[in-house]
């Protein structure tokens, strides 16, 4: 087996451990909060969680997927690279949780709502913390980085407990999730300036490419995060935090159980990146692997979830969130239109074509916005699922078309045309 072959299969190996751990703590958690705070306290839990992530792209500005690609080229100073971001990130954060406050005062957010925003907006720092974790993915070494993933998923799960068996309010929940957060990145980040056997250092002519390269992806990440957030936040102006928590059941689900497939994407860009250079055999045989797994993994989901929504969520989360069956139902479908977006977007980030990924990503928040338009004010938690699915239909379609025209993906010198189209 060639090395790199080896070296993705070690370390996707350790990703289905770390997600797989992440899982089952997930469902735990989620659990153990469901039956604790009720539909309500769950809705505010969620619009913290939904709010906060809104000005994650100031964090980070694209900087964490340009690192990872500069790191795929074999960069000859990579001390000074990770340094550079992680300095560059700082003043980044900074803006981020200055405009995150000012963000929900705006919004009229007060008193017990404003306390749980600026608890989990110290999520917002983590970037800084990120930056030498990225060495790990690039390098195909996660075993390190598993573990302290799988460490601090069960200190959720412990903290959570706790709090669950002390009644605690929604204030509380939070603080244990993102101590839980704060453990992941920091842990992470000081096993890889551990095990680097290089100094870190500033080069301001890195920082400016990377801010560079970040730009059209941090603007696509604007876009990319209000698809996920403006139903959740459409909701709760137009129904409230209870018809939030149903529909949360639904999202959190989904996002608990591809976490695995979407974690292997961390292997699969720096690898795509690699033999989009040298071998396009590889880079085309990666990319139809990658698209077929999550595509019959996305049909499984959906039917599993048309026979076993309603049991499966009365078990979980008790019969109080019978109105979450629903949008649950709904919102399992979702993969099987998202998936084939997630991958094409990993192959043009690849292919150095961030351009045409921003104006698909801008393209799904224009969808987003019109279908959340249209149901959530009649529909309510039913209406944002559904809108958050159809949203998907007209981009997984043109997302698809675009990578087959794809110029990077056509015959080139030395390779022999049947073997090199990305799709037949």
């Amino acid at each position: 087996m060639p090395s790199t072959a080896r070296g993705v299969a070690r370390s996707t190996g350790w990703i289905v451990l770390d997600r797989a751990t992440a899982t089952v703590c997930g469902f735990l958690s989620l659990a153990i909060t469901a039956r604790t705070l009720g539909a309500e306290g769950l809705g505010r839990l969620a619009v913290a969680q939904t709010f906060v992530p809104l000005f994650l792209f100031l964090a980070d500005w694209g900087v964490g997927t340009a690192l990872s690609a500069e790191l795929s080229r074999k960069q000859e100073r990579p001390g000074h690279l990770l340094g550079t971001a992680m300095l560059v990130r700082v003043p980044m954060a900074a803006t981020a949780w200055l405009a995150c406050m000012l963000g929900a005062w705006t919004a009229g957010y007060r008193g017990e709502r404003l306390e749980e925003i600026l608890i989990f907006s110290l999520i917002l720092w983590l970037p800084i913390a990120d930056a030498p974790s990225t060495i790990f993915p690039v390098a195909l070494r996660m075993r390190a980085p598993t573990l302290v993933s799988v460490g601090s998923s069960a200190l959720q799960v412990g903290l959570l407990a706790l709090c669950g068996a002390l009644h605690a309010g929604a204030r509380i929940f939070l603080a244990a999730v993102t101590a839980a957060s704060l453990v992941r990145s920091v842990g992470t980040a000081f096993v890889a300036l551990r095990r680097a056997d290089f100094p870190l250092g500033f080069d301001p002519r890195l920082a400016r490419r990377l801010i560079r390269s970040g730009a059209l992806l941090s603007a696509a990440a604007v876009f990319a995060v209000a698809v996920s957030s403006l139903p959740t936040l459409i909701l709760e102006r137009l129904h409230g935090t209870a018809e939030v928590g149903f529909y949360s059941v639904g999202t959190r689900v989904l996002v608990l159980f591809y976490a695995l497939p979407f974690a292997l994407m961390t292997t699969v860009l720096p690898t795509m990146a690699r033999e989009l250079q040298t071998n396009l055999q590889n880079f085309e045989k990666i990319y139809r692997k990658t698209r077929d797994l999550l595509f019959w993994l996305a049909i499984t989901t959906g039917v599993a979830a048309m026979v076993l929504a309603r049991p499966a969520v009365e078990l979980m989360f008790g019969s109080g969130f019978s109105r979450a069956v629903v949008p649950f139902t709904i919102l399992l479908w979702q993969p099987l239109l998202v998936c084939p977006w997630i991958v094409a977007s990993n192959a043009l980030i690849a292919q150095r074509r961030e351009m045409t990924n921003f104006l698909l990503v801008a393209m799904t928040c224009g969808f987003t916005v019109l279908a959340c338009a249209l149901m959530i004010p009649t529909w309510g938690a039913v209406g944002a699922a559904a809108a958050s699915v159809l949203n998907f239909v007209p981009v997984a379609v043109i997302s698809s078309r675009m990578l087959r025209r794809s110029r990077a993906c056509r015959p080139v010198a030395g390779v022999e045309a049947q073997s090199v189209g990305m799709i037949p």
